[in-house]
């Protein structure tokens, strides 16, 4: 809609416009007067076309005779003659001088009255184009404006209420600390809302303060991740954010780690911390995890009683079960991690009936030492994989990478993961 008003008074403007140079260009030329002149002249030769002899003094009727009927005398010199048939200069240049300002009084009129309406459209369009451009500026300044994090409320939740946790991270929490940036764990809060899983474990949400002290001299953008707990490694992170924090700020904000076994945090792994800051100066990268510990107690085990041992060697031990979920059904892998040192898994392709297949797996997913890794159902969208049937070999292979000792690299080989798939 305001797109065709816009319009409308573009296309107004130029009519007005087209107007103005119109009356300009209508008035009349002093060649144009002097025709006039000449042709009020010529009136007068029909209103009184008889004059009077200069030699013989005899009436001549100027339109019957072209000399004197009486002598013979010729009259195109007759001074009556040319007084009325020849429109002197003076005679000219007046009436030139009276029209041509008669002409221009009147186009300077209209040309005043267009040029108002040439200057109200102008004002409405910049006043509409300008506006438009602000909201513009405006929209640009606040879409690219930083949406820093600010501090909140731990108890502050649409659905459920938190309470107080009676453990706490130990050496203050601190996540990372080099007189600039602090990063540290302030406190666990608990949800009122908890549910028995079949196992009878007793799972509920647990909400972690964490406490961001930026005194760099600028605004920075802080990532964390951590997808290892009390012992368990998963493909989906346990605790994630990638917020930007303000200059100068000191601010605690709050995630949510669900499902907590018996809402009990004892340890949590992040195997990501990265600062980076708006003009790529001073970045941080940690290559080494961080493990923040707290005074409660609490390690998650896995049942491998119902688990098929896949691999095995003196660093990890590998097992599968097959998982029938909502919308697929496939292998689930686990590895437990026997050494004192990380690891980072990656899987990406099946091998199926010796094709290689893309696989929606993993990637460079942490497994501390001591932990055990679950990961979600492994699966692939390539015909192949979804037309298998019980007897199709289905192979995955599993690497891992240890940045603390790279001499510890190595990888599972292809193992047969199609196993009891029906």
């Amino acid at each position: 809609m305001l797109f065709l008003v816009i319009l409308g008074l573009f296309i107004w403007l130029g009519v007005e416009i087209f107007r103005y140079f119109k009356i300009k260009a209508n008035a009349f030329s002093k060649d144009e007067v002097i025709k006039a002149a000449d042709e009020q002249a010529r009136k007068l030769e029909y209103r009184d076309p008889v004059i009077t002899c200069d030699y013989c003094g005899a009436k001549i009727d100027t339109r019957k005779h072209k000399v004197c009927p009486q002598c013979g005398g010729p009259y195109d010199k007759d001074e009556e003659w040319v007084s009325r048939h020849i429109a002197e200069d003076k005679f000219i240049n007046k009436n030139t001088e009276k029209v041509i300002a008669d002409r221009e009084k009147k186009a300077q009129k209209e040309s005043k009255e267009i040029l108002k309406k040439i200057k109200k459209l102008i004002i409405a369009l910049s006043v509409i184009l300008g506006g438009l451009f602000t909201l513009g500026v405006v929209g640009l300044v606040m879409t690219t404006k930083p949406d820093y994090r600010k501090s909140e409320d731990p108890y502050e939740d649409s659905y459920y209420t938190f309470t107080d946790a009676d453990y706490e991270a130990v050496d203050g929490g601190v996540i990372f600390d080099n007189e600039q940036i602090t990063v540290s764990i302030t406190g666990f809060y608990l949800s009122d809302y908890t549910y028995e899983y079949s196992d009878g474990i007793v799972r509920g949400d647990v909400r972690v303060g964490i406490r961001v002290q930026n005194k760099y001299n600028g605004d920075i953008d802080l990532r964390l991740y951590c997808n290892s707990m009390n012992g368990m490694a998963t493909e989906t992170s346990k605790l994630s954010l990638y917020d930007t924090f303000k200059k100068g700020c000191d601010v605690t904000i709050y995630e949510t780690i669900y499902r907590v076994p018996n809402q009990k945090v004892s340890e949590l792994v992040f195997s990501q911390f990265k600062v980076y800051t708006k003009d790529y100066h001073d970045c941080i990268d940690l290559a080494d995890p961080i493990t923040i510990k707290t005074t409660c107690e609490q390690t998650d085990t896995v049942d491998f009683s119902d688990k098929t041992l896949l691999f095995s060697n003196d660093k990890v031990d590998m097992y599968m079960r097959i998982d029938e979920g909502a919308y697929e059904k496939g292998p689930v892998l686990y590895v437990v991690n026997k050494t004192d040192k990380g690891f980072f898994l990656t899987t990406s392709e099946f091998n199926i009936e010796g094709k290689t297949v893309h696989l929606y797996g993993f990637r460079d997913e942490y497994l501390p030492a001591g932990y055990t890794f679950e990961s979600g159902i492994l699966t692939s969208y390539d015909e192949a994989y979804t037309t298998r049937t019980n007897d199709t070999s289905v192979k995955v292979n599993i690497s891992f990478a240890c940045k603390e000792d790279p001499t510890y690299d190595f990888s599972s080989g292809y193992v047969e993961v199609n196993q009891a798939m029906y």
